[in-house]
């Protein structure tokens, strides 16, 4: 695999036709070498780019599939414009089986580090690089794409989300959320928070952009991967970048899991894959398609985690949603619904500490 640096990897340098794996440098310094390979595909004509990430947390592996699967199945006569695909963009979390970078590094959480600091520590200076090369090379015209999954620790529902920017971009990248084609779309709250992840950062650069989450538990079920690969093609489709004849526009995807019902969540193991209803791809019109927002249910006490509600379950305003109690049973803290919504996230590591979030509970805005 050739090597070269980030700062050569830009689509002006790239060959029309043309498609393949780099090895990308980082940077090589007295600190040491940090490279990840990344892999382009340039269509026979210019047009948009797309570029997709995946890695930001080393434990959330079904991004990482999809980018490489992906890698395989689009070909440069497919498409008009680039498409540019980085399956891990963290290789010390990745290497070292963890959310964020360890702490023999610095121990930080890449997602929360954005833009980062030329002088900083390792992960300070990975969000740094990366969100330079991608503000540098994506415009008005093109797309961020950053895949996440609920990690080890967690389950979600399949969620497409954008930020809420309170401009132009903001529109933009609604329109894109709604193009990939899932039944839940998240508008991200405008926090300070949420401007220092990568793709909030890069939403406030004036680039469209989108991110997923998925399942995860420390898993890659190869349905949650289809998903993923069908909803880029429907972005790369709404971009207007395959060509006429791309065996794309002809092909049955499955469509995200529903799991609407609660009791159906119950019954049936979140790890099974099941047959889903087949769809054809195909330019979506999604303008009337509900917008969601969401609140991260914390808690304040260490103790052992008791949910009593489900993945994908309505739940009622002031509904007893779970609680922590010691070894002993004693009950530390309880938690209640805030207000009616659903569940599109829940813990399923039972011990917690103080600042964990149990639930990420969805509401319609």
């Amino acid at each position: 695999m050739e090597r070269i640096t980030l700062e050569q990897f830009v689509p002006e340098r790239l060959p029309l036709q043309q498609k393949g794996w780099k090895q990308l440098l980082l940077w090589e310094d007295e600190t040491g070498t940090l490279a990840v390979p990344g892999y382009y595909v340039k269509g026979r004509e210019p047009g948009p780019i797309v570029i997709a990430v995946a890695g930001v947390h080393g434990d959330e592996f079904e991004g990482m599939a999809a980018l490489r699967q992906l890698a395989a199945e689009l070909e440069p006569e497919m498409i008009n414009g680039t498409f540019i695909g980085i399956p891990v963009i963290n290789p010390l979390a990745y290497e070292g089986q963890t959310r964020e970078t360890p702490a023999s590094w610095d121990g930080l959480n890449l997602a929360r580090q954005f833009p980062g600091r030329a002088d900083g520590s390792v992960t300070e200076r990975m969000a740094f690089t990366w969100s330079n090369w991608v503000s540098r090379i994506l415009g008005r015209e093109d797309v961020f794409i950053d895949f996440h999954s609920a990690g080890t620790r967690y389950e979600y529902r399949s969620i497409v989300a954008f930020h809420e920017t309170h401009d132009q971009i903001e529109q933009d990248s609604q329109f894109l959320a709604q193009a990939f084609g899932w039944e839940r779309v998240w508008r991200i709250p405008d926090r300070p928070d949420t401007r220092i992840t990568f793709n909030g950062y890069i939403a406030r650069c004036g680039i469209p952009t989108i991110a997923t989450e998925v399942r995860g538990r420390g898993g890659c079920l190869p349905e949650d991967v289809v998903h993923l690969k069908s909803g880029l093609r429907q972005v790369l489709l709404s971009k207007k970048m395959f060509t006429l004849m791309h065996p794309f526009q002809e092909c049955t995807v499955a469509s995200p899991p529903a799991m609407d019902d609660a009791l159906s969540a119950r019954q049936s193991s979140p790890l099974t894959i099941q047959e889903e209803p087949a769809h054809t791809l195909q330019e979506a019109d999604d303008s009337s398609q509900a917008i969601w927002s969401t609140e991260w249910l914390l808690i304040e006490t260490m103790g052992f985690f008791q949910p009593y509600v489900e993945l994908g379950e309505n739940v009622e305003v002031g509904q007893k949603m779970g609680e922590i109690c010691s070894l002993t049973g004693v009950v530390l803290e309880e938690v209640y619904a805030p207000r009616s919504g659903n569940i599109w996230g829940i813990r399923r590591f039972s011990t917690v500490w103080p600042g964990d979030y149990l639930f990420l509970f969805a509401f319609q805005l």
